[in-house]
């Protein structure tokens, strides 16, 4: 029943897109990725891509990769984020201080929590937030509404407006700063919104149907592209220290592969809490696990994210590829340069030879 439901709503999407006589929506695929090139620069346009696609463009940049595969501003990332976690631990997980004291330890959390901020962004998502991310960190930062849009117990939160994202962040509540270790949790759940709010093309009608299946419905944001990357990022982090970064969200994403607890439980919340009407405008989500998804990327129906090798090789197929074109160009031009060279001295020799048998005609007369 549920394959065949699907197939309905993809019908129906044909069908309304006939009716109104629009023009089905292309979306362009990302850019290349090539770390191996550390004058190239991907540069990402803001509500355009599948959700999907910018999945496995931020996630084949990192994934299980060897150090040498991947780019130096990678590596200077990853170092930085762990030096400036290890400095800012003695900042948190105290009490707030009074008086001046609070405002200049908040003012080096904040320091802090934005150098995070920035290493994670351009590890995971090339420096593409930047430019497009205002951060607010502090104590109550994030406050619960009388519309439900923000729970009591949410330490983050994200939305985009007019083309800005704006992220909160608690690095604490009431008299309490939170562990480091928390925040950083917080702060790497949040990007992950970020990233798929700012780059998804949420203006097409077929990718907002699919929400579901995606990014989540508008004001939760927890779909299975979702859960994904933000469970192969907490992943990868906890790697980068053993130590002081294993532990990372480790009660919500246990083991290596299970995805958010909380985050599923508040897209299955927010799905339920849709009416009649409101469900009729979305795609019904598609089981995990039902065999009908090809992603190199996939949710399993326990919950667990699994990446297929084939999209980390592929990726590194074809950087090879780009890497022995971009050799056999430079070769190329060494060898024009020569040529063009050994063709000028060549002239030159003809040149002086010519001055010289001018300068003994030139003698000879005078004699």
């Amino acid at each position: 029943m549920a394959g065949s439901k699907i197939q309905r709503n993809e019908e129906d999407d044909q069908h309304d897109m006939v009716e109104d006589k629009k023009v089905v929506h292309r979306h362009p695929s990302p850019p290349q990725y090539y770390p191996s090139d550390d004058r190239y620069a991907i540069e990402l346009d803001p509500d355009t891509y599948r959700p999907r696609d910018l999945l496995n463009l931020s996630v084949k940049s990192f994934w299980l990769r060897e150090d040498d595969q991947l780019s130096l501003r990678q590596l200077h990332a990853r170092r930085a984020f762990c030096s400036e976690y290890e400095r800012g631990l003695p900042l948190f997980d105290c009490d707030v201080a009074g008086g001046d004291g609070g405002q200049q330890q908040l003012a080096r959390q904040q320091q802090c929590v934005n150098s995070l901020k920035r290493y994670l962004d351009e590890f995971f998502f090339f420096d593409q937030l930047r430019r497009r991310l205002d951060l607010t960190a502090g104590i109550d930062a994030v406050r619960a509404t009388g519309d439900g849009a923000i729970q009591a117990d949410w330490d983050g939160h994200t939305q985009v407006h007019a083309g800005r994202c704006r992220v909160r962040i608690n690095v604490g509540r009431g008299g309490r700063v939170f562990p480091l270790l928390a925040v950083a949790e917080t702060l790497v759940h949040e990007l992950a919104h970020a990233y798929l709010l700012v780059f998804s093309d949420r203006r097409c009608a077929t990718c907002r149907r699919d929400r579901p299946n995606t990014i989540g419905l508008e004001g939760d944001g927890h779909g299975p592209v979702f859960l994904q990357l933000h469970r192969v990022m907490v992943t990868e982090v906890r790697g980068w220290h053993d130590g002081l970064l294993r532990p990372l969200a480790a009660e919500d994403c246990p083991g290596r592969t299970t995805a958010s607890r909380r985050a599923r439980d508040l897209a299955a919340a927010a799905y339920r809490g849709l009416s009649r009407r409101d469900k009729a405008l979305y795609n019904k989500p598609r089981g995990a696990g039902s065999g009908r998804d090809r992603s190199y990327i996939r949710l399993t129906a326990e919950g667990r994210v699994v990446v297929e090798p084939d999209l980390v090789a592929g990726s590194l197929i074809a950087e090879e590829e780009s890497e022995r074109r971009r050799l056999q160009r430079a070769e190329d031009d060494v060898e024009a340069l020569s040529t063009m060279m050994s063709r000028q001295s060549l002239r030159d020799v003809i040149d002086k030879k010519k001055v010289k048998m001018a300068q003994q005609a030139a003698e000879k007369r005078k004699a």
